[in-house]
């Protein structure tokens, strides 16, 4: 009954407001980038798409846990391993992350 209920609200969420429904994508790992311009971010390119339109996810080098996430998406990279990342919004097309993760 639990489980029917969680599955009903987060339904409910994504009529609601498609965007909110998901805040996080998991694809493995394609390139990397060190984006010298106006944004400094790194960006971690998926082989999926996310919910702002493109494959391009922005860590800004701000964030607190930066150098985990990126020593994170290079071990996904070397390994070939899935990697989890968690949207805090967009710019653009490109999906914004707040921090990321490594799966089988």
């Amino acid at each position: 009954m639990n489980k029917l209920i969680w599955m009903s609200a987060g339904a409910l969420m994504a009529i609601a407001n498609p965007a909110l429904a998901q805040n996080f994508e998991m694809g493995r790992v394609q390139a990397l980038y060190a984006d010298p311009g106006n944004n400094p971010d790194f960006v971690i390119e998926l082989d999926r798409r996310g919910r702002c339109g493109s494959s391009f996810y922005h860590l800004n080098r701000s964030f607190p846990n930066f150098q985990q996430s990126v020593d994170l998406a290079k071990l996904a990279l070397a390994h070939d391993k899935k990697m989890l990342v968690w949207i805090i919004g967009c710019r653009g097309d490109r999906q914004l992350l707040s921090h990321a993760g490594a799966a089988r």
